[in-house]
């Protein structure tokens, strides 16, 4: 029976059907046949074969080389070569068409590895027009995936329409790759347990599902899925590094280089997590604040943190330039987010300072179910956590406090002062418990970046704020605090 070679639907189907094929009635010399058996080749190959694959393309014109050589393309993440090619308008034949499908398909997810987002969607939508128009029934499916998945980037999640679409039929790798789609869906929304449970079982996973799960547990502060050693986990996959910097940064680690990170939304977290390692030293903090960016990421779960520590970057004193972006983006953005205690609890972990900066700003209110349970605040001489209140030996605490708010006492603390102070503190989460003097540095740089930037409202809303944490802190903090104001408060 002769093989479809001309006709793009029955090939799509053939290629999706799981079937043995046999090329005997298809001569090898024929450029057409080629094409397809390089796309039949793409579809089992593992990414060591992309190369040759690639190369065995090269010289070939007939359609749809050109689309089936862009893919190829993206698959070895040559973005750049992709966004770069030319593009030449070609007629209305099955085939023409269907190359022009393949074409904007990757034009489209090599745009999206580039944050050239609107670029993105408007190639995918040509591709799945086109996909429609040739009855392209599984180019189409891995279109509506690609497509849902820009949509979790750009802030657009809709994890119900994913599940709709999961409950078709299609190939085990199709729907793998749905179900990731599914769970980032749930991520960009903060829903990490969600997200966890839209991969399904661990015992389906592929080498592209393993280093996601790992991450997931993480965030839902879950023990590690696999031994480090496991075959389907690879040191190189984003995911699993981000997992493994994210245990490293909540235990107080050595969080591994993540630079090499590009792809999307990989490469979003791995700059959060570098800005959260550096702010560790007081003089990286301005670093930290330039690796975040001045643009704010789009879906709530990476646009929160990226305003939390560009804001955060005042308690060591960093003036914040874009303060006012930042405010406006955790007001659009944290009523978005789903699952809230989720989010306090991993927060609480991982940016204890930065939830503290939150709930106890004139924000709070728009981070509904957000709490801080459990966090222990040093107030000077005492250490509130929840209900319970411990006084501190000697000066430590007053000092310390004092220092953050930029108030040097006469005498320093001595080593023996801070050993004292920290083995205090180590009862209530040690270097997790946060100071409310640097929280008071931030409130009064941010409020007085408001001030300069015409936002009277905002700016009298953070003074509020600027009071009550005041109020929190203990008498003899506040009493040098009224002789000795910085300038910042005034």
């Amino acid at each position: 029976m002769p093989l479809p070679l001309h006709d793009p639907a029955a090939f799509d189907a053939l290629l999706n059907s799981g079937q043995q094929v046999e090329w005997w009635s298809a001569p090898e010399d024929e450029a057409i046949s080629m094409v397809r058996r390089t796309q039949l080749a793409l579809a089992k190959a593992n990414p060591q074969e992309w190369g040759a694959l690639l190369n065995a393309l090269s010289d070939i014109t007939a359609y749809p080389a050109q689309g089936v050589r862009m893919l190829i393309q993206v698959a070895l993440r040559l973005y750049d070569d992709v966004l770069a090619a030319r593009v030449e308008i070609t007629g209305h034949s099955p085939l023409e068409l269907e190359n022009t499908c393949l074409v904007h398909s990757a034009l489209g997810m090599a745009a999206v590895q580039r944050k050239q987002y609107q670029r993105a969607q408007e190639h995918l939508m040509v591709a799945v027009t086109l996909a429609q128009s040739l009855g392209l029934q599984y180019r189409l499916q891995a279109l509506e995936f690609e497509w849902q998945r820009v949509r979790n980037i750009v802030g657009l999640a809709d994890p119900a329409k994913l599940k709709l679409m999961l409950m078709r039929p299609m190939s085990s790798q199709r729907r793998n790759f749905g179900q990731r789609t599914l769970a980032g869906s749930f991520m960009s929304l903060g829903a990490y347990g969600d997200a966890l449970m839209a991969l399904g079982t661990h015992d389906n996973d592929t080498v592209h599902d393993a280093g996601l799960r790992e991450f997931l547990h993480v965030l839902c502060m879950l023990p590690p899925a696999r031994s480090s050693d496991d075959a389907l986990l690879s040191p190189n996959d984003s995911w699993f590094q981000l997992a493994t910097a994210l245990r490293g940064l909540i235990n107080k680690e050595e969080v591994p280089d993540l630079s090499a990170i590009e792809y999307e939304p990989q490469a979003t977290y791995a700059r959060h997590m570098a800005s959260s390692a550096m702010k560790r030293v007081p003089k990286l903090a301005g670093a930290a604040l330039h690796l975040l960016g001045d643009t704010p990421p789009l879906s709530p779960d990476q646009g929160v943190p990226w305003a939390l520590l560009g804001l955060s970057a005042a308690a060591d004193g960093v003036p914040i330039p874009n303060s006012l972006k930042r405010i406006q983006t955790l007001e659009e953005q944290l009523p978005r987010l789903l699952a809230s205690a989720e989010l306090s609890r991993i927060y609480r972990l991982y940016m204890p300072e930065q939830l503290v900066l939150l709930m106890l700003s004139p924000l709070a209110p728009l981070a509904q179910g957000w709490h801080l349970n459990g966090q222990a605040l040093l107030c000077g001489q005492t250490v509130i956590a929840g209900s319970e209140e411990i006084k501190l030996p000697g000066r430590t605490g007053r000092t310390v406090v004092l220092e953050a708010i930029g108030i040097a006492e006469r005498d320093e603390l001595a080593r023996s002062e801070r050993k004292r102070l920290q083995e205090g503190l180590a009862a209530f989460g040690g270097e997790r418990v946060v100071n409310l003097g640097r929280v008071l540095r931030a409130y009064g740089l941010i409020a007085s970046s408001l001030k300069a930037a015409g936002e009277p409202v905002r700016h009298a809303e953070w003074a509020l704020s600027i009071q009550r944490i005041e109020d929190m802190l203990s008498p003899d903090v506040q009493s040098v605090l009224s002789l000795h104001r910085p300038e910042y408060l005034c």
